[in-house]
C-alpha cells in the first residue's frame, strides 16, 4: 500500500467535506477578500497543490526504492535514476530551510552522504528524502516530465492524457496545461490578497489533482516493475513505457448494492460482489496475474481511488 496515494487521497476527501459545508459558500453575491468563506477556500486550493506536490515527491521515492536491487544493481541502475540518488538529494538539501539550526543542516547532510554513497561502495544503493524535485519550492510541469522519463516513462504528458481517455475521465485540454492552472491558481490563493477561488474552481480541481495524480503513479509504476524485471544487468535495457503498456481491472457500483469488477474493453462483470472492499480484495488478484492496475469509480462513474503493479 501506498502511503503517498494514501494521504493524497485523505486530503482531496478532506477539502470535498470543507466545499460540501456552508463555511464555504460564499454569503454575498460578490465575494469579499476577507469573508470566512473566501479564506476557506483560498486555504484549501494551497493544500490542495501541496498534497499533490507532496504525492509526486513521496511516491516517486516510494517506486526508487521498489526496484529489485537483485536485478538492477548499481552498476547498471539508468543514469537518470543514479542522478536522483546523488545529484538531486544535495540540490534537495541545498534548498533546506534556513531556518534550520547549523547542526540540523549538518546531520541532513551527514545523513544524505552515507545514504548515497552506499552504492558506489557495493552496498544496497539508496534514495533519499531529498532524491526528487526537492531543489526548488514547488513542482513544474517539467519536473514532473522529467522524473517519469527518469523510471522510463516515454513522454509523460501525452501518456498522461492517454491514461486519461483509458479511464473516462471527464478533462478537458491538455494535462500539462491543467497542472499549471492549478500551480497559478495555488501561487494567486497564496500571494493575492484580492484573489478569491470560486467554489466551482475549487470543485473542478479536485478531480483534476487525482487523475493527474492517478496517470503518474501508473505510469511511473508499470515502469518501475518493468525496470525491475528487466535484463538490464545483462546488458538489455527495457523499452521506454506508454500508455499502451498500461491498463485496468475497474471495480465500480452494479446494480443494487453490489458492486463488480471489469476487464479492459469489456461489458459483462468478472465478478461481482457485495461491498467494494470484497471486489477490491479480489481485484488485487486478478490484477495481479494479468498484470494490470486496479481503477475504483463511484456512483458517478468518476475515478476514486486506484492501485498500482506495485500496489
Amino acid at each position: 500500500m501506498s502511503a503517498a496515494r494514501e494521504y493524497l487521497l485523505g486530503r482531496i476527501e478532506a477539502i470535498g467535506s470543507i466545499l460540501a459545508s456552508h463555511l464555504a459558500i460564499d454569503a454575498s453575491p460578490v465575494p469579499q477578500a476577507n469573508s470566512p468563506a473566501v479564506v476557506i477556500r483560498n486555504g484549501a486550493m494551497v493544500m490542495l497543490f501541496c498534497a499533490l506536490e507532496g504525492f509526486i515527491r513521496d511516491r516517486s521515492l516510494e517506486c526508487a526504492r521498489a526496484i529489485n536491487q537483485t536485478s538492477v544493481p548499481y552498476s547498471h541502475l539508468p543514469a537518470s535514476l543514479k542522478a536522483a540518488s546523488l545529484i538531486s538529494t544535495f540540490e534537495g538539501l541545498m534548498n533546506l530551510s534556513r531556518q534550520m539550526s547549523f547542526t540540523d543542516r549538518l546531520t541532513a547532510f551527514e545523513k544524505a552522504s552515507v545514504a548515497v554513497a552506499s552504492g558506489a561502495l557495493g552496498a544496497p544503493y539508496n534514495f533519499t528524502e531529498y532524491s526528487f524535485a526537492r531543489d526548488k519550492s514547488n513542482i513544474t510541469a517539467d519536473d514532473i516530465s522529467k522524473i517519469a522519463k527518469g523510471f522510463g516513462v516515454e513522454n509523460f504528458w501525452n501518456a498522461a492524457r492517454a491514461i486519461c481517455a483509458k479511464i473516462g475521465a471527464p478533462i478537458v485540454g491538455n494535462l500539462d496545461e491543467i497542472f499549471k492552472q492549478l500551480a497559478l491558481d495555488r501561487h494567486k490563493a497564496a500571494h493575492a490578497s484580492s484573489y478569491s477561488v470560486s467554489h466551482n474552481r475549487l470543485t473542478s480541481a479536485l478531480p483534476e489533482a487525482l487523475v493527474l495524480a492517478l496517470a503518474f503513479d501508473v505510469l511511473v509504476s508499470a515502469a518501475t516493475a518493468r525496470l525491475s524485471s528487466s535484463r538490464i544487468a545483462t546488458g538489455l535495457p527495457p523499452s521506454a513505457l506508454t500508455a499502451n503498456d498500461v491498463d485496468f481491472i475497474t471495480v465500480r457500483p452494479h446494480q443494487t448494492n453490489k458492486w463488480a469488477a471489469f476487464s479492459p474493453a469489456r461489458a459483462r462483470a468478472l465478478f461481482t460482489e457485495s461491498s467494494q472492499g470484497e471486489a477490491l480484495s479480489r481485484a488485487v488478484t486478478v490484477a495481479a496475474s494479468r498484470q494490470l492496475s486496479i481503477l475504483c469509480k463511484d456512483n458517478t462513474g468518476r475515478a476514486s481511488s486506484w492501485k498500482t503493479l506495485l500496489g
